[in-house]
Order: structure tokens, then C-alpha cells, then sequence
């Protein structure tokens, strides 16, 4: 017995080291991908909308715009919620920290998705100057999955013109992000242009000139180890404000699958800080 106790002792200290070594990687690669993204150098934006704006666009930049000063330049942002990988699988919880720019396309998140205390992956996605990047890592040190490349980049860049919403203006029209008319009243169709990558999408609006939705079918979704494109929406809402414009604190991301919607994850925004 007492050598059971003592194997299962040293067990647990060899778990707490490996957990203490995965968290210091985790923080420190954090870190880095926040400052590199945080640190790229400003973008001139527009001064004024052009004439040519769908009323749509220009009605919600100036219906989430904050009151009597200009957009921020980036937002660091702190979310709670939950991720499943399969249709028949249960939720996880998840726990995450991003910094997203407006004045460019880019971003880095940074998160922990936990089927329990003693199970959990830490994740990085990055956009960075039309690059993505993603590594998830179990308990932070063990390869659980990686990607780049241009289908990565593409759907990197989506996921920036999905989550631009959190940033008020980061959606204006200027030189690499176009609007137009959509298919339907309701909606209005935006494209992005990176380097070589270029991707497009449908927002869709409410009355008072809020996103209710995202829709795009440029995203990609690893299939049997291959990257195939499937349709994708996000959808929104409880929009607050948090200090830098109205932003939707609730979103659901989507696949649209032959079988039918398969959400994956869903977030809450905790708090946003702008500058």
C-alpha cells in the first residue's frame, strides 16, 4: 500500500511539472503572438465613407461608431464559452484572450478548451499580414494539431471579417476591403484582399443597422486530413457596449453541412479594452 501511495504521488508531481511547463510555454507564446500583432505599425484609414456605401454599411458603422471620438485601433478582448469538434460530441468549456486590429487585417487568439480539469488543449490562431496560423497543443506541450498555408490564410482572413464586429470601423471601406450590394435588402456583400488572398462574405442587418449574421463560402474545414470548402456563418447578438462602440457580446460560429447547421463554438465577450 504504501508503495501505491507513493507511485501515485510521484505521478501527480511529474502531471504538475509537465501542467506548470505546458502553462509557461502557453503564456510565453502568447505573449509573443499578442505583442507582434499589437506592435505592427498603424494604418491610414479613410476620412470619409465614400459616396457609393451601401446605406446599409454606412448606417451600422455610424449606429456602433463611439460617441465623440474615433474608432480604436485595436481591442483586446477576454471571452468565455464552449467548443465541440463533432456533431455527436458534448461541449466543452472554453477560455480565451484575443487582440484584434481595424486598421488591418489581423489578429491572434489565444485559448484553453477543458472537457474537464484533467483533460484540456491550449490553442493559438494567428493573422498576421495575410499569414495564418493555428497550433493546438494537449496540455499545452503535446501536438494535437498545426496548419498554414493558403487555405489557412483564407480562412484566417474570414475569421477576422467574422469577428471585425468587435471593433467598431474596423469594417470601413478602405484599400484591400470593399462593399456592395447583397443578395438580398437585408445584406451587404464585403470582400477582403490580402497579398495574393482574397475572400468574400455576406452581412446581413437588422432595423436599426446591427449584423444579425455572417455568411461566407471561402472558408475552408479539414475533411478526412484535407482542407475542403463548406459553407460557414457566424451569427450575433446582445450588443452592448463595453467602451469603444456597440459590439455583439454573443456569438455562435457554424458549419453548414449537408446534414444540416453544426454549431462548434459559441463565446461571450467578458470584457473588451480599446486604444
Amino acid at each position: 500500500m504504501l508503495k501505491l501511495i507513493a507511485s501515485i504521488s510521484s505521478l501527480g508531481m511529474i502531471l504538475a511539472i509537465l501542467l506548470s511547463v505546458g502553462a509557461l510555454r502557453n503564456g510565453a507564446a502568447r505573449d509573443e503572438a499578442f505583442a507582434a500583432i499589437e506592435n505592427l505599425p498603424p494604418l491610414a484609414r479613410p476620412a470619409a465613407l465614400p459616396p457609393d456605401l451601401p446605406p446599409l454599411v454606412a448606417r451600422h458603422l455610424l449606429a456602433t461608431a463611439p460617441a465623440g471620438r474615433p474608432p480604436a485601433r485595436l481591442v483586446q478582448l477576454e471571452q468565455v464559452g464552449w467548443f465541440r469538434s463533432a456533431p455527436d460530441q458534448g461541449w466543452a468549456s472554453l477560455d480565451a484572450r484575443q487582440v484584434l486590429r481595424g486598421d488591418r487585417p489581423d489578429l491572434a487568439w489565444s485559448g484553453r478548451v477543458s472537457q474537464n480539469p484533467l483533460l484540456w488543449i491550449w490553442a493559438l490562431d494567428t493573422c498576421r499580414e495575410g499569414r495564418g496560423r493555428f497550433d493546438a497543443r494537449l496540455y499545452g506541450l503535446f501536438t494535437a494539431a498545426q496548419g498554414q498555408g493558403p487555405a489557412v490564410d483564407a480562412s484566417s482572413l474570414l475569421r477576422w471579417l467574422a469577428e471585425a464586429p468587435w471593433l467598431p470601423g474596423a469594417l470601413a471601406p478602405r484599400p484591400g476591403l470593399a462593399w456592395s450590394p447583397g443578395p438580398e435588402p437585408t445584406s451587404a456583400r464585403v470582400s477582403l484582399t490580402q497579398g495574393q488572398t482574397q475572400v468574400a462574405g455576406v452581412f446581413y442587418f437588422d432595423d436599426q443597422g446591427l449584423i444579425t449574421r455572417f455568411l461566407t463560402s471561402d472558408r475552408y474545414r479539414d475533411q478526412d486530413g484535407r482542407p475542403m470548402r463548406q459553407d460557414w456563418e457566424t451569427l450575433y447578438a446582445d450588443w452592448r457596449d463595453l467602451g469603444g462602440g456597440l459590439i455583439p457580446t454573443q456569438g455562435e460560429a457554424r458549419w453548414l453541412t449537408p446534414a444540416g447547421p453544426f454549431a462548434y463554438v459559441r463565446v461571450q465577450i467578458r470584457a473588451a479594452r480599446y486604444r
